[in-house]
């Protein structure tokens, strides 16, 4: 994960979406992940974002505030009680396009993990994307 540049500018309604996923203990933990950031502005570096996973652990956390600093890859943000206790960290990889996560599940034997998120179409409509009514749910290796 290289670069400390920002993601591109969105305003309310517009949106910017990354989706990856992953697989452990021999496939028996799956997970799929798409955050939509929804806004951000680079002059201040604050935005809003929604994040959604489905698949071992289906988490939906609703308009979360993150503050992306200047001259940094790193991502400031809190989930709050929205992950079920799990911690994740974030960076914004400009070189690539790409969010690297790395979340922590306490209590379930699963050490911290990276994700990498690859930009992605923004689901319309209803839904999020990535549950298993979408077209484009796919089990992601």
């Amino acid at each position: 994960c290289t670069g400390t540049g920002n993601p591109a500018e969105t305003s309310q309604g517009h949106g910017i979406c990354y989706k990856g996923g992953l697989e452990i203990l021999g496939g028996t933990w799956k997970e799929t992940v798409l955050v939509h950031i929804k806004e951000f502005d680079t002059a201040s570096g604050k935005g809003f974002l929604k994040l959604d996973a489905e698949g071992a652990s289906p988490q939906h956390c609703e308009k979360k505030p993150f503050t992306k600093p200047p001259s940094s890859s790193d991502i400031e943000l809190n989930f709050g009680g929205c992950l079920s206790g799990a911690t994740v960290t974030a960076k914004y990889c400009s070189d690539q396009d790409t969010l690297l996560i790395h979340v922590s599940v306490p209590n379930k034997h699963v050490p911290t993990v990276p994700v990498t998120l690859r930009k992605t179409e923004c689901p319309k409509g209803k839904g999020n994307g990535i549950g298993p009514n979408s077209s484009s749910f796919k089990h992601l290796a």
